[in-house]
């Protein structure tokens, strides 16, 4: 399997305005060369933006069509890329994360996935399925990933406002025990452990946050403190408000940070950022999904799978497609993953109880997340996750505010906010994350 080469040098110009300004025709022709071949050359090319509002929050991602030329057979053609691209915002602490991301991208698809891949093909199964990436440029500040344009495999993204459906569910708890299982299989082949094969793979966001950019911290309490104030106006809900007030506003990060902690058996790669809007669908002639894919691995990282699975349950699900078939949800991905390692005549390294339980430990972690991404999933608005200035404490402690009233805005604005809070309020009352 051919490895995607990397840009180490550039003779991009010193005045770069804007992260479009990162698109240049050096990058482009290093990626078409080394997706069509040396003997392709540059006609025109152009960019062709078709994100929409709420689609992306922290990276710029557009698209380019290259008109090209084949020397040897002398025939034109066409190619489009989906790239990922710097933001190049003022806010250092912020680009300080985003570099990090685009890194740990860009080596995802360079060092991992064809690894990945290849323990998939000696099985005989199909690669796991995340895009196809034909180059990657990661000098920092100015790093640029082109990636195949999944549109022409008439992939498409789900309505990130509306709770995915069980078909799609299903689709997409079998590809993260598919990543899981493989990445379980890499390791097993390679006779070492994760982390010493991939050390990059060890800090997800939270802990970039704690290490480079506390401020950003300040964000997220914020959508925490307005889930809090949800639950203080509907009422009935004293001992969770009590909770999320004493334990889980004022020691989220370290409460996250604890639960990533690897702990064998339950060591894996991550997708790390599992919702609607990282996860493409593609569809039979019904209508039907017949295929997920995952997207964005700029958070990926190795710990226990039930991070994964919690992040997209409480993510992308309405409470009660969750709480009506979180039993089908986990043991089918107990057993697809099962059927991995068959594959491999490897035996599971934990049993479905060990799982169960597992997954359990990891839901105050799922109670996180479903706070700070609803606004992200059902929001227009409501709260601001960057800053897009530069950093002061008066900023963040108006992001702060702001974020904790966008939250409870949100949940008087549209009913299936408010029933998505309520739906996890329910359960952390029935698992005992009260406080009487």
């Amino acid at each position: 399997m051919s490895q995607v080469p990397v840009a180490t040098t550039t003779e991009m110009t010193e005045s770069l305005s804007d992260s479009y300004s990162l698109i240049t025709k050096e990058l482009i022709s290093k990626c078409l060369v080394s997706h069509k071949g040396e003997t392709v050359e540059i006609i025109s090319w152009d960019v062709r933006n078709f994100v929409r509002p709420g689609d992306n929050y922290a990276c710029t991602v557009t698209s380019i069509f290259v008109k090209f030329r084949d020397t040897k057979s002398g025939r034109d053609d066409e190619v489009s890329y989906v790239l990922k691209i710097n933001p190049r915002r003022a806010s250092k602490g912020f680009n300080d994360i985003i570099e990090d991301q685009l890194e740990k991208e860009g080596r995802f698809y360079l060092e991992i996935s064809p690894g990945l891949n290849k323990t998939m093909h000696d099985i005989g199964l199909p690669d796991v399925q995340v895009p196809k990436t034909h180059f990657v440029h990661l000098e920092v500040g100015k790093e640029v990933l082109f990636m195949e344009d999944l549109r022409q495999r008439d992939f498409l993204m789900s309505d990130r406002k509306k709770g995915l459906d069980k078909p799609h569910c299903l689709l997409v708890v079998k590809e993260l025990a598919r990543l899981h299982a493989a990445s379980f299989l890499l390791k097993k082949k390679s006779e070492g452990d994760l982390l010493t094969l991939y050390p990059f793979m060890v800090d997800g966001i939270f802990g970039v946050i704690t290490k480079t950019y506390k401020p950003f911290t300040g964000s997220l309490e914020g959508m925490v403190a307005g889930a809090a104030q949800v639950a203080r106006n509907v009422g009935g809900y004293d001992g969770v408000v009590r909770y999320i007030e004493t334990k889980l506003q004022p020691q989220y990060m370290d409460i996250v940070i604890q639960k990533m902690e690897l702990k064998p058996p339950f060591v894996v790669y991550n997708a790390g950022d599992c919702w609607t809007n990282n996860i493409l669908f593609r569809y039979g002639d019904d209508g039907s999904p017949v295929e997920a894919l995952l997207l964005d691995l700029q958070l990926a990282r190795i710990c226990s799978p039930a991070a994964d699975l919690n992040f997209f349950f409480y993510s992308s699900l309405d409470g009660d497609m969750r709480q009506e078939n979180l039993g089908e949800f986990l043991s089918t991905y107990y057993s697809t993953f099962q059927k991995v390692l068959q594959a491999a005549s490897q035996d599971m390294p934990f049993s479905f109880d060990e799982f169960e339980k597992e997954y359990h430990d990891f839901k105050v972690f799922g109670f996180f997340v479903g706070f700070f991404l609803l606004p992200a999933a059902l929001g227009e608005g409501h709260v601001q996750y960057f800053l897009l200035e530069e950093d002061t404490k008066a900023a963040w402690e108006r992001v702060t505010k702001n974020n904790a009233e966008g939250i409870v805005r949100l949940s008087r604005e549209n009913p299936t906010a408010a029933a998505r809070l309520i739906s996890i309020f329910d359960e952390m009352t029935a698992s005992g994350f009260t406080i009487q």
